[in-house]
């Protein structure tokens, strides 16, 4: 057996060290970048932040809610319009400086026709002043997950504005 001096094996301990902490340093820290922590999308509508945007549904066609929250960082109220079929609005206040909750039993509901199938994505238009007209794509979903059954449950019993085609 050969015997290694305990210098050699402080000198190969510390290239070590230094070999892993490189790795920080040449590829960035994932934890330290905004991301969405959760099933829906995220996006910034001048100083309108909406998080977890997800459209909740059982079936093309069917009734549908998108479901997420809006924060307005900003010192005036904003008025924000989104379009699941991309065509007919549904206007959401956001007061200065508050929360808005999106849901059938949230402060706003965003009621329409699911435009795709759950498990697809859907365009979103959204609208305001400080933007105009954007779009986004946002997730559908159904009930396949329990976290989505009592917005469903509300959603069968919601008045679901119908347009003509």
């Amino acid at each position: 057996m050969k015997f290694i001096a305990p210098a050699r094996v402080a000198v190969i301990a510390i290239a070590g060290a230094v070999a892993l902490a490189g790795c920080s340093y040449v590829n960035p820290i994932i934890t330290q970048k905004p991301y969405a922590a959760a099933d829906g999308l995220q996006a910034q509508i001048g100083d309108v932040h909406a998080s977890n945007l997800l459209i909740v549904t059982t079936a093309v066609d069917e009734p549908a809610s998108l479901t997420g929250s809006l924060y307005n960082a900003g010192d005036e109220d904003a008025t924000i319009v989104f379009a699941l079929d991309g065509a007919h609005g549904v206007d959401v206040l956001v007061p200065a400086k508050t929360q808005v909750s999106m849901a059938v039993d949230g402060d706003v509901p965003v009621l329409a026709y699911a435009p795709v199938a759950p498990g697809l994505i859907a365009d979103v238009a959204i609208q305001s002043e400080v933007t105009g007209v954007i779009t986004t794509p946002v997730p559908v979903v159904n009930g396949d997950q329990e976290e989505f059954q009592p917005e469903l449950e509300a959603l069968a019993e919601a008045d679901v504005p119908a347009y003509d085609a």
